[in-house]
């Protein structure tokens, strides 16, 4: 079709180019791909909201269950529960911080 070699590399590239497209469409529209959800059902009480890479082992997700969402680490080593009773959709209270308990007067050596 083309004779030129320039042109066959820029339709082979245009071409690869367009699969991964329509691939990384059809991953994200059924949910192959991890970290996207894909079609979202009113009838479902779990869900993973959330994924991301903390390092080549370990992962953390985000699952929702009813109203609720919890906060996992999963790994090699095996899995941590890192936070739970998260508000659906909404950023978790901060706990109480601790307070200071006042400093006590230090009496000075003297020399």
């Amino acid at each position: 079709m083309f004779d030129s070699v320039l042109a066959n590399f820029v339709l082979a590239l245009a071409t690869v180019i367009v699969l991964i497209g329509v691939l990384t469409y059809f991953g994200k529209r059924f949910g192959l791909i991890a970290g996207v959800s894909g079609k979202k059902s009113a009838g479902k009480r779990l869900g993973i909201i959330e994924v991301a890479n903390v390092d080549a082992t370990r992962r953390l997700i985000l699952v929702r269950r009813d109203a609720t969402e919890y906060l996992i680490l999963l790994g090699l080593d095996g899995d941590l529960l890192v936070e739970q009773g998260i508000p659906k959709g909404g950023i978790a209270k901060s706990p109480d911080r601790l307070e200071k308990a006042p400093e006590e007067d230090v009496p000075w050596m003297e020399a």
